[in-house]
């Protein structure tokens, strides 16, 4: 199960939809605000939204600031989680609570130039991919997320977090790269991996590659299906 990042919707992960759908069952979610899924937006909805599907057996797999659903939903699930893979994470804030509260007043094309700029988005594709995601989302949730965001730092918490976990970032990205391997060392099971060629968005910019690393961890942790007689 793909979770997108917050402010972006889960048309960020169409590639991976479209390439894995033959090899998995394939869940993209919209969480609260985003996409055809109303709103408010507040983390105990967002993560509500993926609960159910824990059940099952899913893997989590999620990007950005989306990561911090995904730990909290690994956090309330874990003995039915198999695997989780944290792309470019961010669970902790990294700016001064009144900034995001800025960004989230600017309308949609001048944050992603800011972004872009300084995640190094070289690829117009990819950046109107981001810049696409962004106009879905209203600014009333892109308030809402900002007060989440500027407020919550879940990095003490990651010590009770158990299941394998893969955190990812890409080689262009230096200041996700340094965030990632903070967060991986703090984990008891994770490991760190950089995806070549790729920037903050690494399942857009280098796709094939991004699939890859993913398809491998799950498949190394995937846990039996157990079929009622």
């Amino acid at each position: 199960m793909f979770v997108h990042p917050l402010g972006h919707g889960s048309r960020v992960w169409r590639r991976q939809r479209e390439a894995l759908a033959g090899r998995y069952e394939v869940i993209t979610v919209d969480l609260p605000g985003h996409g055809g899924t109303p709103g408010p937006f507040t983390l105990t909805a967002a993560v509500g939204a993926l609960t159910p599907h824990l059940s099952r057996g899913a893997h989590l797999v999620a990007m950005g600031d989306g990561c911090l659903v995904a730990v909290l939903a690994a956090l309330a699930c874990r003995d039915r989680l198999p695997g989780l893979v944290l792309s470019s994470p961010r669970i902790r804030p990294s700016l001064p609570p009144p900034l995001y509260r800025v960004a989230a007043a600017i309308t949609p094309t001048p944050v992603l130039r800011l972004f872009a700029a300084a995640r190094n988005l070289r690829s117009r594709e990819v950046r109107e991919a981001v810049d696409a995601g962004l106009r879905e989302v209203g600014g009333d949730i892109r308030r809402q997320i900002a007060v989440k965001v500027a407020h919550t730092d879940l990095t003490p918490r990651l010590r009770h977090l158990t299941v394998p976990t893969l955190v990812l970032c890409g080689e262009r990205d230096p200041a996700g790269c340094r965030e990632s391997g903070v967060i991986a060392g703090m984990l008891p099971a994770a490991r760190r991996e950089t995806v070549p060629g790729a920037g903050a968005f690494p399942n857009l910019e280098a796709a094939a590659a991004f699939d890859r690393i993913v398809t491998g961890f799950v498949d190394g942790h995937s846990r039996p299906q157990r079929h009622d007689p």
